[in-house]
């Protein structure tokens, strides 16, 4: 009763937002330099995640089921998936810091000022929350929409410390790594061929692709959201800042259901 009660309030909560978004505009810049550094580092990570789409689309079953793993394997994939995902972010903002390096004091305060965008960015959060909310009700009708499979385990068996993990994943490292990925390179260097509509498209759409089946459609609206944010602002943290309030979110509209459940 309480989870279903809070979806209903984010629901309406991310309607009121989406209505309050309409009348706010900010304008920055979005597109990757034009030099040899961000150039490679674009089409790198362009080949990389049409490799993981066509991967995904061609054995959507590749990875083993959760379920069947123990739960010590469990945490070490995740400790190490933690890991690497610091690494790539790392890198990928290295490769991108790195060719306005003399500009650098620029870059970083832009980065302070576009802090001040914090309600909008909580404002957008609330709305991509209570869509994709509203989505997943609406396809689980059709038998479209599903679980994450590290979600199905955290219903059947989350235990404290996998708990912990996974929050430090989604919402730390998941969002430094896939926001530097996906929009700072991504959808920087595909600005720099087509219009910011098309650009925020081409990287939603691979942003999906490299999901799970189950979950492809319902993070499409995170992927949109963190889309126009970038282009509108330019700024790297606002964009971390809108998909971990997502993931946080989404976890504890989820840690609500396993309450609910346990005390049915």
């Amino acid at each position: 009763m309480l989870a279903t009660l809070a979806t209903f309030l984010l629901i309406l909560a991310g309607v009121a937002a989406g209505v309050w978004l309409l009348r706010h505009r900010t304008t920055g810049p979005s597109r990757l330099p034009r030099d040899s550094v961000a150039h490679s580092l674009g089409l790198f990570v362009l080949a990389v995640v049409g490799l993981m789409a066509w991967q995904q689309a061609a054995n959507p079953a590749v990875a083993p089921e959760l379920a069947a793993i123990s739960p010590s394997l469990l945490r070490n994939r995740l400790a190490g998936a933690i890991a690497v995902g610091l690494f790539i972010a790392a890198v990928l903002l290295a490769g991108f810091v790195f060719p306005r390096w003399p500009k650098r004091r620029a870059l970083f305060l832009a980065e302070r000022r576009a802090l001040r965008r914090l309600p909008i960015v909580a404002a957008l959060a609330i709305a991509v929350v209570g869509g994709t909310l509203a989505l997943s009700l609406v396809l689980s009708q059709f038998g479209v929409a599903g679980d994450h499979q590290l979600v199905a385990t955290l219903r059947r068996s989350g235990t404290p410390s996998l708990w912990l993990l996974v929050i430090v994943s989604a919402g730390i490292v998941a969002p430094l790594q896939e926001e530097a990925m996906f929009r700072v390179v991504l959808q920087g260097y595909l600005r720099r061929f087509v219009s910011p509509t098309a650009a925020i498209a081409g990287q939603a759409a691979l942003f999906a692709a490299v999901h799970e089946v189950a979950v492809m459609l319902t993070v499409l609206p995170l992927a949109v959201a963190a889309g126009w944010l970038y282009d509108r602002t330019g700024s790297y943290a606002l964009a971390v800042a809108l998909h971990a309030a997502f993931n946080l979110s989404m976890l504890s509209v989820l840690a609500l259901q396993v309450l609910s459940a346990a005390h049915a």
